[in-house]
């Protein structure tokens, strides 16, 4: 019998929910999906419950009716700038008389890792293995089986505000549904995004969302830095807005109709029609001119971007260039402007791969991250480590409802 897996993620001014069913060993094909834009977030935290809790229910409610089946559980994406990262290693002894590495020494130096101070109100989201040293030896990536007398690990741990953590699962169960797993969002959309050769040789991964602009950066297989800007699509509708005298809405029009990235991407000018905010006049502007207010946020956002990866260190590690997910990466010219102000950096936009489903969540950056969340749910990154749920499941009474109507009906 297959397995029904629901991915919620959580964005920067979004919910994006995905069911779907595992079909055979990691194979997993989408019966349902919805996006719903969320008034209750901002940069991907929550600032009003009754908000989030309403667009997180129809959401869900949405994925429900187009995969004829009832959501319980799930799996959800959390971003925000409250999510920090930073590396630290952890080492044992093996004690075993046949000095053989099993799932329990694999265990134990990885909790060797995680014994570090972080800050009273914060949590360890995340313990990622980036490699392990055994006997010395660096560069191990299962050493499960091997014989050693010392077992090392490098790993990136990835915190998070337990208020805001708190905050999310609070909203999943008042929504009905239970929390399986918190998942970093980005670490989502890197299971379905980015191939193993893309990690190995160093990559950019960019979120590119309406509020904020995350960035996780990968290099010897593994990711080595993520950062959040404060900075986002929903900057480029305002200053449409602001410089054209319309309103938000009719600037979201033009953003997405018309909007490109490069000027010089404009091989035939025309005028456009602008209605002004109170709707009773109507103006004239050239094409060319809304390109360059495009354009000028764009420059500013790509400079934040390259000044990230040079706070990383990472600079120079990343010739698979950069892989562009998030809505407003659906921006016109967004790939040219990016091979051109990175010096040529190889980009494209980034689907989710080696998933089955309808076009418009397969062939859509938008549904990366969501469709992340069921891959992170069947495929571990330590095949010989059973994942833990990190959070015990809370069962809201809209779930216990939920369950006795089914029963019934």
């Amino acid at each position: 019998m297959s397995e029904i897996l629901t991915g919620i993620d959580v964005g920067s001014s979004n919910v994006c929910c995905v069911i779907g069913e595992e079909t055979g060993k990691e194979k997993l094909n989408i019966l349902g999906y919805s996006q719903i834009s969320c008034n209750g977030l901002r940069s991907g935290v929550v600032v009003n419950i009754e908000e989030t809790v309403l667009a997180i229910r129809q959401a869900i409610e949405e994925a429900e009716d187009k995969a004829g089946v009832s959501v319980r559980t799930a799996y959800v994406g959390i971003k925000g700038n409250h999510i920090q990262s930073f590396k630290h290693q952890g080492a044992i002894g093996i004690s075993g008389s046949d000095k053989e590495i099993t799932v329990e020494d694999i265990r134990q130096v990885m909790e060797s890792a995680k014994a570090i101070r972080i800050p009273a109100e914060t949590e360890i989201i995340h313990t990622l293995a980036q490699e392990f040293i055994v006997d010395g030896q660096r560069g191990v990536y299962d050493p499960l089986g091997m014989e050693a007398t010392h077992l090392g690990v490098r790993v990136h741990i990835v915190t998070g505000s337990m208020a805001a953590i708190n905050n999310i699962v609070k909203c999943m169960n008042r929504a009905g549904v239970e929390v399986n797993e918190v998942v970093l969002s980005m670490l989502a959309n890197s299971k379905v995004v980015l191939s193993q050769e893309e990690k190995d040789l160093g990559c950019v991964l960019v979120d590119f969302g309406g509020q904020t602009v995350d960035l996780s950066i990968f290099s010897e297989g593994g990711m080595q830095d993520i950062f959040e800007l404060q900075i986002g699509g929903d900057f480029i509708t305002r200053d449409i807005a602001y410089i054209f005298r319309t309103s938000l809405a009719e600037a979201g029009r033009l953003k997405e109709t018309y909007g490109v990235a490069m000027k010089k991407l404009i091989q035939e000018d025309e005028e456009l029609k602008v209605m002004s905010v109170d709707k009773r006049k109507e103006r004239s502007i050239k094409r060319t001119e809304l390109a360059e207010v495009v354009e000028q946020r764009i420059i500013e956002i790509f400079t934040q971007i390259r000044q990230s990866v040079e706070k990383s260190g990472q600079k120079d590690l990343i010739p698979a260039g950069l892989v562009f997910t998030g809505g407003s990466a659906l921006l016109g010219g967004i790939m040219e402007m990016s091979e051109n102000f990175f010096d040529g950096l190889p980009a494209r936009l980034g689907y989710p791969q080696g998933i089955e489903g309808p076009d418009a969540v397969i062939s859509s950056p938008v549904y990366t991250a969501a469709c992340g969340l069921l891959r992170y749910a069947v495929k571990s990154d330590m095949p010989a480590l059973n994942r833990k749920i990190k959070r015990s499941k809370r069962v809201s009474p809209f779930v216990k409802l939920k369950d006795w109507i089914n029963k019934i009906f």
